[in-house]
Formats: C-alpha cells, sequence, structure tokens
C-alpha cells in the first residue's frame, strides 16, 4: 500500500511537471521532447494571415488598412486602395546550435503580367526569450538576421526591408520577434503584433502564421 501510494505521488509530480513545460496556449498538455528539440528542423509556412492599418499624421489624416492571406504556394493582398496576387513560399531551418536559414519566393501577376518575382535568403541566429510581462520563458523566439540576399526576376541584387514576414528593423538590424501560439511535433503557429509611428504615420499589424514539417 505505502509503495503505491509513493508510485501515486511519483506520476503526479512527474505529470504536473510535463505540464509545466506547456507555454503557448495551444501547445499540447504533455510532450517528452524538449522545446528546442520540437522547434529544431525544416519548416514549410502551409497559411497565414497579417492584418494592418496606417494612418497618416495632419490635419486631414488618411487611414489605410490592408489583409494579407497566405498558403504553402499563394498569396493575396487586400486593401482600400487596391489589391493583387500571387505565388509565394516560405521555408525556414531552425538549427540546435542556434542559426537559422530562411527562403521566400514571391511572385505577382497583374493582368497577365508577372511584375514582380523576388527570391529573399536570409541567415541568422536564434534564440528562446525569457520571462518577460505576462509573456513566460520559452513563450517567444527572437531571430536576429546576419546576413540577406534579395534576387529580383532579371537576376539582380535588391535591396528591400519590408518583404520578411513579421520583420521590423531596428538601428539597421532587422529583427523577428515570434511568439509561440503552438509547439509540438510537426507544427509550428507564431503570432507577432507590431506598433509603430513615425513623422509621417502610425500603424499597427497583427500577424499569424502555421509552419509544418514533411
Amino acid at each position: 500500500m505505502k509503495k503505491t501510494f509513493i508510485k501515486i505521488l511519483f506520476l503526479s509530480a512527474l505529470i504536473g511537471g510535463l505540464a509545466e513545460c506547456r507555454k503557448g496556449e495551444d501547445d499540447p498538455l504533455i510532450s517528452f521532447r524538449s522545446r528546442k528539440a520540437r522547434v529544431a528542423g525544416e519548416w514549410k509556412l502551409t497559411s497565414g494571415s497579417v492584418t494592418g492599418l496606417s494612418t497618416s499624421h495632419g490635419t486631414n489624416p488618411v487611414t489605410t488598412s490592408y489583409t494579407e492571406n497566405y498558403t504553402e504556394s499563394t498569396y493575396s493582398y487586400f486593401s482600400n486602395s487596391g489589391s493583387q496576387s500571387g505565388t509565394h513560399s516560405y521555408d525556414i531551418e531552425f538549427k540546435k546550435d542556434g542559426t537559422y536559414t530562411s527562403t521566400q519566393k514571391m511572385s505577382t501577376t497583374i493582368t497577365g503580367t508577372v511584375v514582380n518575382n523576388i527570391t529573399i535568403t536570409t541567415s541568422g541566429v536564434w534564440n528562446f526569450t525569457g520571462r518577460v510581462g505576462d509573456y513566460k520563458e520559452k513563450e517567444q523566439i527572437v531571430l536576429k538576421e546576419t546576413s540577406r540576399s534579395e534576387i529580383d526576376q532579371t537576376g539582380n541584387q535588391i535591396t528591400t526591408t519590408s518583404n520578411t514576414i513579421g520583420g521590423k528593423d531596428f538601428g539597421g538590424e532587422h529583427m523577428m520577434s515570434w511568439t509561440l501560439k503552438e509547439l509540438r511535433n510537426k507544427k509550428l503557429v507564431v503570432y507577432s503584433k507590431i506598433t509603430e509611428s513615425d513623422a509621417t504615420s502610425f500603424g499597427s499589424s497583427e500577424m499569424e502564421m502555421t509552419f509544418e514539417q514533411d
């Protein structure tokens, strides 16, 4: 009887400890793999969306709102000033040594003519955050780019800073902060919210993306 009671206490403590490993709101209740092991690997974007708005400063402010929708192979963009669509793919690999690489391809077609065809390749470093405000330890990851290449349809190198999903430039460095809403075997759901203001406008955007592994 005493041994049975001890076993029950041990199992209760074990299950409780595993439950504490749950960080994201949609994480599995119990996982026998570490969060780092679950993040590491090759991921492909399968669905997602970005919504945002920007309001100009001044006596006659103008507000522009937009929505971007993504599938594994397409994207669409809608705003109160126009719309467009095209093909899209986004692959990212997280390595256990704290580095990552990504490839994003986007092609826009308007009235049957390709007007934009960009391939963005990046590499950098990533890590979990600690406990920040209401966020739990390891509930978020930060990605910092250390190299970036953008090639257009003619093979020329171009320079932009606005195409990588969920990213923001700070002091010349391109950073991404992702909240891990769901982290499980072969599925990763990330969320990001950005609010910014400059001399001409105020804007905000929210992003949620689902990545999967083969």
